[in-house]
This record gives C-alpha cells, sequence and structure tokens, in this order.
C-alpha cells in the first residue's frame, strides 16, 4: 500500500489507531486547525491595548515602572512592555526576520504603511531606520538573519523611563 493510500485511510478513519478519532470529528477537522491556528496568532499584545493575561507571554521581569513579558512571532522574539495598568507600551523584537507588525501595530499600522511608503527606495532598505507615526515610533535596525527594532507609544512611557531601555 502507498503512503498516500495509508494517509487517505487514516482520514477516513478505517485504518490505523487514530481512525476513531477522525471518523468522529470527519469533515470538520481542517476547520479545528483553523480556529487552533487563529487563536495561537494572536497570542501577542497590540502596541497601547491592555494586555490579555491568557494571551501574555512568559514574563521576564518586574520593574518599578513596568513589567516585561517575552513570546515569540515565528522566529523573532517580542518583549512586551507593560505599564502598571495593563497597557502594552513598547514591544521590542530580535531574530532573524523583522516580525509582522500588524498585529502589533494595529490600528496604527495603515499609518505606519503610509509612513514606509513615502521613503525613497534606496533609503528604505538601509540597515537603520525610524518612522514617526501620529503617535506611535518604530525603530528596525540589522541587517538579513539579524534583525531587532522596537515599537512605542512615547506619550505612554512610564515617568523617567527613556526609549533607550526598550531593549
Amino acid at each position: 500500500m502507498s503512503l498516500g493510500r495509508a494517509i487517505l485511510r487514516v482520514w477516513r478513519g478505517t485504518y490505523g489507531i487514530y481512525g476513531g478519532f477522525l471518523s468522529r470529528v470527519g469533515s470538520t477537522f481542517p476547520l479545528y486547525l483553523v480556529i487552533i491556528f487563529c487563536v495561537t496568532a494572536s497570542a501577542w499584545a497590540t502596541l497601547g491595548q491592555s494586555l490579555d493575561p491568557f494571551s501574555a507571554g512568559r514574563p521576564l521581569r518586574e520593574q518599578k515602572r513596568c513589567s516585561v513579558s517575552e513570546s515569540e512571532q515565528g522566529s523573532a522574539k517580542l518583549r512586551e512592555y507593560v505599564t502598571r495598568d495593563g497597557r502594552v507600551f513598547a514591544v521590542a523584537w530580535n531574530g532573524v526576520t523583522q516580525p509582522d507588525l500588524r498585529p502589533i501595530l494595529g490600528d496604527r499600522f495603515n499609518d505606519y504603511s503610509r509612513s514606509i511608503s513615502r521613503i525613497p527606495r534606496r533609503m528604505a532598505r538601509s540597515a537603520g531606520r525610524r518612522i514617526r507615526g501620529s503617535d506611535f515610533v518604530v525603530e528596525s535596525f540589522g541587517h538579513m538573519r539579524a534583525m531587532r527594532g522596537r515599537a512605542y507609544i512615547p506619550r505612554l512611557l512610564p515617568s523617567g523611563f527613556t526609549p533607550d531601555e526598550i531593549r
């Protein structure tokens, strides 16, 4: 029997130890996979919004002015900086590639993409870039396979907290 036929038989529930499970879920199994992917894909906070305690990453450290938690998005490690009242005021990342900024910036992403489109093409590919939006700042540095950066809302920074502390 070919591997393809064996997989098909497992899927239909007529072969192997998974047969009972797959025959019960039947054709809705792909739907379950999509739901699980969508729920886990949003497991980080959006800049400026409250941090959901169930989607928060692993807590790294508590400071007097804020707390920092770490999570992953693809190949990038994200560090979320949260004020004492639970709002995310900054996100820093490092990794092989830059993370998808759409879920990180939320409603601010359209403003960010408009700002990026106004940069000349040769400058957009430079090693360091700073985009200042209406109420946020996005800085990215590095080169291929070694990207890092940060996004923050200056008005939400705790008193005495500087952007250089966001790493």
